[in-house]
């Protein structure tokens, strides 16, 4: 036998692995700290949470606090095989934080012990935990949770894809978990209802210890009256549980944050890429006039798409530093803030694949999303492992080092369903199941802002991606890159607009264009929601964006206030229920915007009470947005103006005519 001694060398871990950057329970701007009213009383910005003895949410006031979301008390069903249990509360504490609340009420029932725990966050999240122990296992037959909303704000549902997202007059059953984006399993199911102005979002990270009926069915929306119960199937069926017993949940009540300003934002793809083979005298030229070039046109962010780093989705480059360097001298020298694409993901070419790809990764083994030039395999990454710790150093360095004042989140702030038992997100019986990590990705979220914006505190977020959990910590996004599965003509659900890109959710944002939702589609129902499209730098924004800016900086916007068509104001009145019709009003001014979601333009007759309106009928002027004179308008009578559409409303002139005519034209009719 011979003994032999060899030594190990253990590698030191990385200067990223578990720091701290932006982890501190600092409250974020513009919210403001939790104010606790009572110790059952929660107030966060625009919102009051009023919890019950059992800890369970018994009225919810959103929209400046005016409004209440519930109708009653949330309910607990809870059976066993003989009878419905009924707690008896014990105990209320709460402990109180600026960014952070926690109330927690005990109570009970025979043997069987219930505790619920309810985190509430600064930006009005809540992760409420249920805990049943016994001394015993415990059987149940049954258990539900039922949020009695009010019905009258309860009109639609967050759609999976171009649906119409109208709740059905006889309900609605979803899984929490129902399907999933490039290969990898993604939750955009039955997360929120609500109307144009307000809602409740709903979810769970992880149903693997949920015995419902039916899996497809585990939340239900159950008309009832002036209610619509929001009833979450957890147990449905006799089931032996353990001694302990514990399920969680998420909510969240929109508006979430307060925002006075959504045109502010001018944000264009830019074409620039860093180019291997050029000079540096001639990619410093480019860099100088590029940046030129997009802040004459009024463009205050741009972004550059995957290839400025030949890693894709990596944060770095190593073949580009001293370009990508030069752009982000000239955007802090011309006031552009320049977001670099970034997505959550680690490529099989980056440094850190070998020995971190298992454990960054959303699945073991790991699945490949996609391929990218130079060749490379591109997997999706979880919040909830070490990659959020990589990703957050790795960004703040590029901060620091190369003054990176913009980051462009392709779904980086989306919380991916993961089943990777390194990250521990959900294990039941000893076996892992898949998990949406939503407290996960709301951290990353929150420490890229924090870390990010110490250094910079114009730092920028501009999201490509949606997600009800997460959407409020960005700047600005746009989103429908899944309208790639529509076939051309497509007539889209009104609804569908003004759910996505609604106000309550508290982010100025854009529609994304793609090849099977034309531009002269969209664009004209996009301003008629109040919204733009999002586009690309050069002819396409000189011919659809920039002039709709110009109109927006003339008329003065941001003083406007936004009349949109679902008010059905009687000031303003279209004769087709196809053509619809949203106004922005300021003294002595009106900015009118119509337009219709069928593919084949129908006629109409708008009429404008122009006194209503505030305006003189025997003065008035109707011109484009840009003050181009509308012809063949009729004298008003009875102070009533009529305008054919679409002849006289300027909305579908551009498929007509040349669209670089709309650089001196513009967007929508200005009356005056």
């Amino acid at each position: 036998i011979v003994n032999e001694v060899i030594p190990f060398k253990k590698s030191p871990l990385p200067k990223w692995y578990h720091n701290n950057l932006g982890k501190n329970e600092t409250v974020i701007p513009p919210w403001k700290p939790i104010k606790l009213k009572d110790k059952n009383i929660v107030e966060v910005w625009g919102r009051r949470y009023v919890f019950d003895k059992l800890g369970l949410p018994k009225e919810i006031l959103t929209s400046e606090r005016k409004v209440g979301l519930l109708k009653k008390s949330a309910q607990l069903i809870i059976r066993t095989a003989n009878k419905k249990l009924t707690f008896s509360p014990e105990k209320f504490t709460v402990k109180s934080g600026d960014a952070k609340t926690i109330i927690t009420a005990e109570s009970h029932c025979d043997n069987i012990k219930l505790i619920i725990k309810n985190t509430i966050e600064f930006d009005g999240f809540v992760y409420t935990e249920l805990k049943l122990s016994s001394d015993k296992n415990i059987k149940l037959s049954k258990f539900w949770i039922d949020y009695p909303l009010n019905r009258k704000y309860v009109k639609y549902y967050q759609p999976t894809n171009l649906e119409s997202p109208v709740i059905p007059a006889t309900g609605l059953k979803e899984p929490v978990f129902p399907f999933s984006i490039y290969g990898q399993p993604t939750m955009k199911g039955l997360d929120w209802v609500g109307d144009e102005d307000r809602g409740f979002v709903l979810s769970s990270e992880c149903v693997a210890n949920w015995h419902p009926a039916d899996s497809d069915n585990e939340f239900e929306l159950i008309p009832q009256d002036d209610v619509m119960a929001w009833r979450v199937h957890i147990i449905d069926k006799p089931s032996e549980l353990s001694k302990e017993y514990n399920i969680a949940l998420c909510w969240l009540v929109t508006p979430i944050k307060p925002n006075n300003k959504w045109y502010w934002v001018r944000a264009v793809s830019d074409g620039w890429y860093p180019q291997k083979k050029k000079s540096k005298k001639e990619w410093v030229d480019y860099a100088w006039k590029r940046t030129q070039w997009l802040v004459k046109r009024g463009i205050k962010q741009a972004h550059c798409h995957e290839p400025w780093t030949e890693i894709m989705g990596y944060p770095g480059t190593f073949w580009y530093a001293d370009q990508v360097k030069e752009v982000m001298k000239a955007a802090h020298k011309f006031g552009l803030n320049y977001c670099l694409y970034s997505q959550h993901v680690i490529s099989s070419i980056a440094p850190e694949f070998t020995e971190w790809g298992n454990e960054f990764s959303l699945s073991i083994p790991m699945k490949p999303a996609f391929n990218r030039t130079p060749p490379q395999t591109i997997y999706f990454c979880c919040k909830g492992s070490s990659w959020s710790d990589f990703y957050v150093y790795k960004w703040t360095k590029m901060v620091k080092d190369w003054g990176v004042n913009g980051i462009y989140l392709d779904g980086t702030f989306t919380p991916a369903l993961c089943t990777n038992p390194y990250h521990h997100h959900c294990e039941y019986n000893g076996k892992v199941y898949p998990a949406r990590p939503i407290r996960a990705a709301r951290e990353f979220a929150k420490r890229m802002i924090r870390a990010n914006r110490k250094i910079d505190s114009n730092f920028f977020f501009l999201g490509h991606s949606f997600d009800p959990f997460t959407v409020a910590f960005m700047d600005f996004y746009f989103t429908g890159e899944n309208w790639f599965s529509v076939t051309k003509k497509y007539e889209m659900p009104l609804a569908t607009l003004r759910v996505l890109f609604s106000r309550q959710w508290s982010v100025p944002c854009e529609t994304y264009r793609i090849a099977n939702v034309e531009k002269d589609y969209i664009l004209p129902l996009a301003l008629a929601h109040g919204i733009s499209t999002w586009t690309h730098c050069g002819v396409e924004a000189d011919w659809y964006h920039i002039p709709v800016w110009k109109v927006w900086d003339k008329f003065g916007i941001e003083q406007a206030k936004f009349v949109p068509y679902w008010r059905k104001s009687p000031s303003v009145i279209s004769s087709n229920p196809n053509v619809i019709v949203s106004y922005f009003k300021k003294p002595g001014n009106i900015l009118l915007a119509a337009a219709t979601a069928k593919r084949k333009i129908p006629n109409a007759v708008i009429t404008i009470d122009l006194k209503a309106l505030g305006l003189n009928p025997s003065k008035v002027t109707v011109t484009t947005g840009l003050g181009v004179p509308i012809k063949g308008i009729e004298t008003p009578i009875d102070g009533k103006l009529k305008l054919r559409f679409p002849e006289q409303t300027n909305s579908y002139y551009f498929r007509t005519h040349p669209p670089k005519e709309m650089i001196k034209r513009g967007y929508y009719i200005w009356i005056k």
